[in-house]
């Protein structure tokens, strides 16, 4: 079974839910849009804080707390934490976890999807009318590849957050035998 297909099946019994069968993905619903024969798969979540495929608090706030644990600095330590810590409480407040995400296929790097204006549009009408009080986020978007989509999505009123690099690798352009070879990790 694909993800279109589990997200369906799931989408049509409603005895089922995502939590059923991911341990960390309580108070999240998905649904598919067919947005001129192209299928979306889609999460809604209902302020999970748990899963950082659909928790904007999980993705950026304690994943980064995590990565700054390591620290041997103690004070600078204990800043970043502090600062994590209330801006994870301000964004809670705020409901930063309210949210729709748009192409999450629930893995870290979804495939790309080609959408054009109209299709944006479609989809930005559909998930506001269905989910007037969620925030609606884009997953996978790649500045190099995805520049028309960007487009679109800017001149619908979106916004663009930064997430995390993407790393290219072109097996062709690297001769692994010339003198001033990188050491590569």
């Amino acid at each position: 079974m694909n993800v279109i297909d589990f997200f369906v099946r799931i989408e049509k019994n409603s005895d089922l839910s995502l939590g059923d069968y991911i341990e960390n993905a309580k108070n999240i619903d998905v649904f598919t849009l067919n947005v001129n024969e192209t299928i979306v798969p889609c999460t809604v979540n209902n302020n999970n804080k748990e899963c950082y495929l659909v928790s904007p608090s999980v993705h950026y706030i304690k994943y980064a707390m995590d990565e700054i644990s390591e620290m041997s600095n103690k004070l600078l330590l204990f800043t970043l934490k502090c600062i994590g810590k209330t801006i994870y409480l301000i964004g809670s407040f705020g409901c930063i976890d309210k949210a729709v995400h748009v192409n999450n296929w629930l893995i870290s790097t979804n495939p790309n999807v080609r959408l054009d204006q109209d299709q944006v549009k479609l989809i930005t009408k559909s998930i506001k009318d269905k989910h007037p009080c969620h925030s609606i986020i884009f997953r996978s978007i790649d500045p190099i590849k995805d520049c028309d989509l960007i487009k679109y999505l800017v001149k619908e009123g979106y916004h663009l957050v930064l997430n995390r690099e993407i790393h290219y690798f072109y097996p062709n352009k690297i001769n692994l035998f010339t003198k001033n070879k990188k050491k590569m990790y």
